[in-house]
C-alpha cells in the first residue's frame, strides 16, 4: 500500500509516534475498498488511517486510552472518521465476535531488560518481554478466531525475535515474508499470515 500524504498527525508524549516500522508496515499491506480491517495497537492511528484512505472499514484498538484518543483525533483530521471505529482494548478483549478480512499488528518487539519489573506509558508500545515476543504470542493464540477463513494477518517482527521459532510454534498459519528493512540496529520483517485449511 502506498504511503499517502495526510494532514500532520497529532502526537502525544505517551503515544507511540509514526516511525520507520509504521511506514514499513504501510508499504507491506494490501487492503481493498470495503474490506473489514482490524488494527491492534493503533498508536497515533497512521496505519488505520491509510487503510481507511484505501476505502476499508477499520476498527482501530489500543490498550492505551491516550492512543485511542489520538487515533480518533487523527482520523477526524484526515477526514476518514466515518470509516474508523476506535476502541480501548487489550488485544482482542473489546472486539467482540466480529471477524475481519485483514488484521494488522505491529507489536512491542524489543527484548526487555531482565530486571525490569513493569512497563508503563509509551514503553508498552515497544517493550516485548524477555524474548521480545510475549505480546506477539498472546496475539497469535487468539488471532485465528477473529479472521475470516480467507483473511490475512500482517505481523511485524524483528530478527532478534527468532521468527523461525514462532513459525514452528504456530503451524496453523501459512507464513509469508512480504517486506523487510534494516534500521539502525534492527532488521525488521513483515509477515503475511493466513489460516491453513
Amino acid at each position: 500500500m502506498k504511503v499517502r500524504p495526510c494532514l500532520p498527525l497529532v502526537e502525544h508524549q505517551d503515544v507511540y509516534p509514526p516511525s520507520e516500522d509504521s511506514y514499513l508496515m504501510i508499504e507491506a499491506i494490501s487492503v481493498g475498498a470495503g474490506e473489514k480491517v482490524l488494527e491492534i495497537g493503533s498508536g497515533s492511528g497512521i496505519v488505520s488511517i491509510h487503510c481507511a484512505l484505501e476505502g476499508a472499514k477499520v476498527t482501530a484498538v489500543d490498550i492505551s486510552e491516550k492512543a485511542v484518543e489520538a487515533t480518533w483525533q487523527n482520523a477526524k483530521r484526515c477526514a476518514v472518521s466515518s470509516r474508523i471505529k476506535t476502541l480501548q482494548s487489550d488485544l482482542f478483549s473489546s472486539v467482540g465476535q466480529e471477524r475481519f478480512n485483514v488484521i494488522i499488528f505491529n507489536p512491542p518487539y524489543l527484548v526487555s531488560e531482565p530486571d525490569k519489573k513493569g512497563i508503563e506509558g509509551v514503553e508498552m508500545a515497544w517493550e516485548g518481554g524477555e524474548n521480545g515476543t510475549a505480546t506477539t504470542e498472546r496475539f497469535l493464540k487468539e488471532a485465528g478466531k477473529y479472521l475470516e477463513p480467507a483473511g490475512r494477518i500482517y505481523l511485524l517482527l524483528e530478527q532478534k525475535n527468532r521468527p523461525e521459532d514462532l513459525i514452528a510454534r504456530f503451524p496453523e498459519f501459512h507464513w509469508k515474508r512480504v517486506a523487510q528493512a534494516d534500521f539502525f540496529f534492527e532488521h525488521l520483517i513483515v509477515y503475511m499470515l493466513g489460516l491453513k485449511n
